[in-house]
C-alpha cells in the first residue's frame, strides 16, 4: 500500500478535457501577464491536489502564507526539523509532478 501511494500514477483519463486544453495552450503560448498569473494559480491548485494533506498543509503555511518554521511548529506540534524535512520533501514531490506535466505524461 505504501509503495502504491508513493508512486501514484495518473492516467490520461483522470485529467479533464479542460485541463488538457489549458496545459497545451499554456505550454505553447504563455500569453500576457494577467493570463500567466491565472494560469500559475490554476497550475498550483492542480499540483497541490496531488499532494498528501500533510504536504499541502506545510506548503500552504510556509510558502503561501509565509509563516516561519517556528510558527508552523507551534501550530502543528511538529519539531522545527520535522517541519523543514516535510517542506523539503513536499517541494520535491511538487517538482516531480511538474516534471510529469512538462514531459507530457499528463497530456
Amino acid at each position: 500500500l505504501r509503495n502504491h501511494q508513493r508512486n501514484r500514477e495518473h492516467s490520461v483519463s483522470e485529467i479533464t478535457d479542460e485541463d488538457k486544453e489549458w496545459i497545451e495552450l499554456f505550454v505553447q503560448d504563455p500569453g500576457d501577464a494577467a493570463d500567466n498569473e491565472n494560469a500559475a494559480r490554476a497550475l498550483l491548485r492542480r499540483v497541490m491536489e496531488d499532494l498528501s494533506p500533510e504536504d499541502q498543509m506545510v506548503i500552504q503555511l510556509l510558502e503561501i502564507e509565509g509563516k516561519s518554521v517556528k510558527e508552523i511548529s507551534g501550530l502543528t506540534g511538529w519539531s522545527n526539523s520535522l517541519v523543514k524535512v516535510r517542506a523539503f520533501r513536499a517541494r520535491g514531490r511538487m517538482k516531480k509532478i511538474l516534471q510529469k506535466i512538462k514531459t507530457g505524461e499528463y497530456l
